[in-house]
């Protein structure tokens, strides 16, 4: 009677399961699941910073960044500082957590250099994977094309 039962739990756990993809495919967009584009118009679609200097032009009211460990040291107390420089109208910068939340910024007003200093340790983040991941805001606050410099620098 036990072996009855358990056989037709079994049975009915692989009923479940028949339809399910275990390996679902996430590398195209047949899975249904959006892939970042990187227009930098979004967290979702913030352009990546593979060098410590970028330069561009905003038309828009805000673009994007996000940048990650392999920016930063692997022993990583030190301070983080991010700057927006060459602006050609009034702009802030905002820096964020891999959880989205605001943890500094800069509203200076007219062409003046934005600058963003953030101190780090190594006892206040745990794993640089994790807590290295950070996304940088820059809202054109003038309203019209806005050409700048973003820089950034881990000491």
């Amino acid at each position: 009677m036990m072996a009855n039962r358990n056989l037709l739990l079994l049975g009915l756990i692989g009923l479940s399961l028949s339809g399910c993809d275990s390996t679902p495919d996430v590398t195209s967009n047949t899975s249904g699941k959006p892939s970042p584009d990187g227009s930098g118009d979004s967290f979702f679609n913030a352009i990546t910073m593979n060098t410590a200097t970028t330069t561009g032009t905003l038309t828009g009211s805000e673009v994007f960044y996000k940048f990650h460990s392999p920016l930063m040291t692997a022993n990583y107390s030190g301070t983080l500082t991010l700057g927006l420089t060459g602006l050609t109208g009034n702009a802030d910068l905002e820096l964020f957590d891999r959880n989205l939340n605001r943890i500094s910024w800069s509203n200076e007003s007219g062409t003046t250099d934005e600058t963003i200093p953030y101190w780090y340790s190594t006892t206040r983040h745990e794993a640089l994977e994790l807590n290295g991941l950070h996304f940088v805001r820059i809202r054109n606050t003038a309203g019209t094309t806005l050409d700048y410099t973003l820089t950034f620098r881990f000491e």
